[in-house]
């Protein structure tokens, strides 16, 4: 996970060392890390985003982006990433526990 300022100005070290195979950024920490929580999407973090992507395929090392919907995959293949996480921990529990409660509601007779 690349989410520091200091891992983005070290990150052609990063990837020379052994074992590195895969890079993600993160966004999100990127920018608490930065002073600027909530600006995730902010032209600033997406621009770091995007010169972290084009450091790492240039090196020959994936990228993987996590993402909130299949949608969100063309933005990122566009850049050449083709490994994704989809949806985000918290969505797939609250999901599961939405759906799960509502089908057992309606098994009870109080949905």
């Amino acid at each position: 996970m690349i989410e520091k300022e200091n891992a983005v100005a070290e990150l052609d070290r990063v990837l020379q060392c052994k074992g590195v195979d895969l890079i993600q950024f993160g966004p999100n920490d990127f920018a608490m890390s930065t002073g600027r929580p909530g600006e995730a999407m902010s032209p600033a973090v997406k621009e770091v985003e995007r010169t972290v992507i084009r450091t790492c395929l240039a090196a020959g090392v994936a990228v993987r982006a996590e993402i909130a919907s299949v949608e969100a995959a063309g933005y990122y293949l566009d850049l050449g990433v083709r490994h994704f996480s989809l949806y985000h921990d918290l969505q797939l529990m609250h999901s599961a526990w939405r759906d799960g409660g509502q089908r057992l509601r309606e098994v009870i007779g109080d949905g």
